[in-house]
């Protein structure tokens, strides 16, 4: 008996200890050429690395999109986008910014392979510039 409660202590030592291990981990942030299956796992490495994706809802796909939702960073709604191919995610980015250049809208395009993130206007707050800091990719203006 007095084998078994040194071993069940350290049982449990292990098992706190691995907890706050876990707890610990930092985000790192992601490769240029970072890829996503699905807009929840693009939220989840977004509220990983500190920026609150709140309130995703799903879209239905559209014509250029495999995947599309929405979510909420500093009470701005934000559309993030998944695609099966590269030209794909082009041939929509070319379809947003023809329109946004014509007013003049400064506006920005966080993008990696197949993946996008419509991330509002770039006047106003470094949402874009912090999400290709953390998320990797490039941003794409259309001005």
């Amino acid at each position: 008996m007095k084998c078994v409660l040194p071993a069940v202590a350290a049982i449990g030592h292990v098992i706190v200890v691995g907890a706050c291990a876990k707890a610990e981990v930092e985000f790192k942030t992601r490769p240029v050429t970072q890829q996503y299956e699905s807009v929840e796992a693009i939220a989840d490495d977004l509220a990983a690395a500190g920026i609150a994706c709140g309130g995703l809802t799903r879209d239905a796909s559209t014509t250029y999109s495999t995947d599309a939702g929405r979510c909420f960073i500093d009470g701005r709604e934000i559309v993030l986008s998944t695609f099966a191919s590269d030209s794909r995610q082009e041939e929509n980015i070319a379809r947003l910014a023809g329109p946004f250049e014509s007013i003049g809208l400064e506006y920005g395009f966080p993008v990696g392979s197949k993946w996008m993130i419509n991330c509002g206007d770039t006047n106003t707050k470094n949402i874009c510039t912090d999400m290709k800091a953390q998320l990797g990719g490039r941003i794409v203006k259309p001005n």
